[in-house]
């Protein structure tokens, strides 16, 4: 999601010749105004900016591992840190996970762990051994209407669908190194566990079979709707 218009001014001493590594800025924020003043030794100053700051997601892969293996994705958990949102007055959280392809999509595990600590299962055991390419996946709250992703057909490809959470087959107790369970399938339980949803909201995404791998090329956002 973009958050609103802010600036990062920050001095940053001793960084020297080329390279500047700036490591204390947690996330990027889209549409930010940023500035660089760059002294040498001899005191001169050379004012770069302000500029603005384009943010370009960063792909998860599935898994983060060899291609033979079973495993955790590449970022696990990945994660966005919600800043600037009311505090108040949420009506209801949807997740958006782009541009999703995987050989064999009934593989994955995605669970949402909210800033309290909520867990839910947003897909698992879906789109069974049906290859899917550049699909854009929106989760909704049950109480919209939108369809389970399919068990036993295809993920559409290249476009975008709505579904509601759900987890198919055995249901897990834990996900290797996720929060343990057990987990709910309904976003629309979000507004009364997470009233206020500023703080860090964590996606885990789990390849539980070998030999397939996939990539969420889009990474993922949040969208927030207030009443």
């Amino acid at each position: 999601m973009r958050y609103p218009w802010s600036q990062l001014f920050e001095p940053l001493a001793g960084v020297n010749n080329w390279y500047l590594a700036w490591t204390n800025a947690d996330p990027w924020e889209d549409w930010s105004q940023v500035r660089l003043s760059v002294s040498n030794a001899a005191g001169e100053t050379l004012e770069l900016g302000p500029a603005t700051l384009w943010v370009y997601p960063m792909p998860i892969t599935l898994p983060g591992s060899a291609t033979n293996t079973m495993g955790p994705a590449s970022r696990y958990p990945a994660t966005i840190h919600v800043r600037g949102e009311p505090s108040n007055g949420l009506s209801r959280v949807e997740v958006v996970l782009r541009n999703l392809r995987h050989a064999y999509p009934g593989d994955l595990d995605i669970l949402l762990v909210s800033p309290s600590g909520a867990k839910i299962m947003l897909m698992s055991d879906a789109g069974s051994s049906f290859a899917v390419t550049n699909a854009t996946l929106v989760f909704h709250p049950n109480w919209e209407g939108y369809p389970l992703p399919p068990e036993n057909s295809a993920i559409p490809s290249n476009q975008e669908s709505h579904y509601q959470a759900w987890n198919y087959g055995e249901q897990e107790s834990q996900l290797p190194g996720a929060p343990p369970g057990p987990y709910g399938d309904d976003l629309g339980l979000l507004p009364v566990t997470d009233p206020n949803p500023n703080g860090i909201w964590k996606l885990y995404i789990y390849d539980d079979k070998t030999n397939h791998v996939g990539v969420v090329q889009g990474s993922w956002t949040l969208r927030f709707h207030y009443e």
